[in-house]
């Protein structure tokens, strides 16, 4: 069984659904079951509404070849708006799709308050992050004494992947006692919480191992990749009442529903 992934890679740090094909990607790759060419496949995985003219004309040449869908979003509740995208995924979901893929419980319930019917095979898997990157190797001790570290991390710079939580934090939060470091794309400028800018992901697992809470402010996310890559790096961490927060947290920290 040979699978392939419908999707243009980005190369360096880029957005979650990048970085979740690349590592899932690098794990079929080492069990020797990833196709650098469709037509040699088995299995196609596509991703949301991505490449959609390209698979419509490789379904159309390769009827017999199973095609597997990674559901998003909805993009409507991450964007307040763009509900045509969610419409279109679901069509091409409708059309397309042998199985579906959801990111969270979460996402899947959203998807079908919107209108999306249900696929005879589906199930949830959360991402997860390259585990040679993300991993506890060499993570920092929590200190007894001196400043608990707090971290926070995000691509996209949009207000709704939890910056009004980061200013408050940025204006409120105790620094005698904290310090706190934000990694990626910001609309605010910070003036005590550090900023540092998108790394590569090596660079970033290791600025996570010297932190000891990760805290994520972000709203209807349905499977945030930077909280993953937290967990996978032993931190604990902190998350919004949204999204898929509370099932992909679980047992490995706490939910917060105001700043």
């Amino acid at each position: 069984m040979k699978i392939h992934i419908f999707f243009e890679f980005k190369e360096g740090p880029f957005g979650g659904g990048n970085q979740f094909l690349k590592a899932l990607k690098k794990s079929f790759q080492e069990k020797g079951i990833y196709s650098d060419k469709p037509e040699n496949a088995d299995i196609i995985l596509f991703n949301s509404h991505h490449e959609i003219s390209r698979i419509f004309k490789f379904k159309k040449k390769y009827p017999e070849k199973i095609m597997i869908h990674r559901i998003d979003g909805p993009i409507f509740f991450i964007r307040n708006k763009n509900l045509e995208i969610d419409r279109l995924i679901y069509k091409i979901n409708n059309q397309l799709a042998d199985a579906t893929i959801f990111q969270s419980d979460w996402s899947k319930k959203k998807n079908y308050d919107l209108g999306m019917k249900k696929n005879f095979f589906e199930t949830t898997i959360h991402n997860a992050p390259d585990n040679t990157i993300f991993n506890t190797d060499n993570k920092s001790n929590f200190k007894v004494t001196g400043k608990i570290r707090i971290i926070a991390s995000s691509w996209a710079s949009n207000m709704n992947k939890g910056f009004k939580t980061y200013e408050w934090l940025d204006n409120n939060l105790d620094f005698s006692k904290y310090e706190m470091t934000f990694c990626g794309n910001s609309p605010v400028k910070f003036k005590n919480i550090k900023h540092i800018k998108p790394i590569p992901s090596n660079k970033l697992a290791k600025i996570l191992k010297e932190h000891d809470i990760f805290i994520t402010a972000s709203e209807k996310d349905p499977c945030s990749n930077s909280l993953t890559e937290a967990l996978h790096c032993g931190l604990p961490a902190v998350g919004y009442n949204d999204g898929g927060h509370p099932e992909i947290i679980d047992h490995a920290g706490e939910i917060f529903n105001k700043p």
